[in-house]
């Protein structure tokens, strides 16, 4: 008996000629052309096309993978507290027989899981309570217009003392300059400005350190402030020399630090706002809830399987007892 895919291979490979029946090669496509391999070596690789989450957010969820399937993150000593869990399981259950020590076995083995799924939650939440706000995502949030150019004035901004002496000379000669301009007689929208400026040069010379480092110091704006605002936003429209490429970072510090002087209480709350956020984001991670609720389901099934076989309900102690229900209704609340 012949081979069908042999047959079927060779007579694709050859054919006959009606006269002599002698065989006649195929053409065969031709190779590709050098410019055709060029083209194709240039196309970019499938692991280059995506490199994985861009976002912070994203990566958080991301680096919570290893964790999604059950947890299984030890420490140095996690060999000694599984032995531990089980000494104390075999020591109260007492079971007899293969099936029941593996059931058993089996309840230490998700117990622990559970303990170490706790520590890695409080690991995570104390590295979110410790861990900087991002430039980046502080900067998005306040939507501060120089991220690019001034971006360490955003990761530590300074004192509104400092920032006060550093405005005074720029207001006043602001001033001056606007006085000068408008002579002995200015309008009415300039005489608002003259008069929000020489306000404003007052309030910058007097000393309020004490008062800023308060925290239980009401923050209230002054009447003159709109005006204020009006007019620096007016000089920074004149001024968007960066745009232009027509000046570096330092001449439009002062435009600078003036937005920090009028942001400065929203830059703390919004910092702290960001914090909590990351916070927020561990104590409602997907992947450490659905280990948890897969080493709760294994638990129980486990559990049911041994009173089964022995007839009783399992003692396991007050305190074993109170932690279970515990990590129950934890199992409950994250679904």
């Amino acid at each position: 008996m012949t081979n069908s895919f042999t047959e079927t291979h060779e007579t694709s490979q050859v054919t006959h000629n009606a006269k002599g029946n002698t065989p006649k090669k195929i053409n065969r496509p031709s190779a590709p052309k050098p410019a055709q391999q060029e083209e194709r070596l240039k196309r970019p690789l499938n692991s280059r096309r995506t490199g994985g989450p861009n976002t912070s957010e994203g990566r958080a969820r991301s680096s919570l993978n290893a964790v999604k399937h059950g947890g299984y993150v030890t420490a140095k000593t996690a060999g000694l507290g599984y032995q531990q869990i089980l000494d104390e399981l075999t020591q109260r259950i007492n079971p007899v027989g293969a099936v029941e020590e593996g059931l058993v076995e089996s309840i230490a083995i998700e117990l622990f899981r559970l303990s170490m799924l706790g520590k890695l939650e409080v690991e995570r939440l104390q590295s979110a309570v410790c861990a900087e706000v991002s430039t980046i995502a502080l900067a998005q949030a306040l939507d501060y217009p120089w991220a690019q150019t001034h971006p360490d004035e955003l990761r530590n901004p300074p004192q509104l003392a400092s920032l006060r002496n550093r405005l005074a000379p720029f207001i006043e000669s602001q001033l001056g300059s606007l006085q000068a301009q408008c002579g002995g007689t200015p309008s009415d929208s300039d005489l608002r400005t003259i008069v929000a400026l020489r306000h404003a040069v007052l309030d910058m010379s007097e000393d309020t350190s004490v008062d800023d480092e308060d925290p239980d110091n009401t923050h209230t704006e002054p009447a003159y402030i709109d005006e204020l605002d009006r007019h620096m936003r007016a000089v920074a429209s004149g001024q968007d020399l960066l745009h232009n490429a027509m000046a570096v970072p330092a001449d439009v510090q002062h435009l600078v630090d003036y937005w920090l002087y009028r942001n400065h209480h929203r830059i703390v709350a919004t910092r702290w706002e960001l914090q909590v956020a990351q916070m927020l984001m561990v104590l409602t991670s997907d992947g450490i809830r659905r280990a948890r609720s897969h080493a709760m389901r294994q638990l129980d099934d486990c559990m049911h399987l041994l009173e089964i076989l022995q007839g009783v309900p399992l003692d396991l102690g007050e305190t074993s007892r109170d932690r279970l229900a515990a990590q129950r209704k934890k199992a409950r609340l994250s679904r």
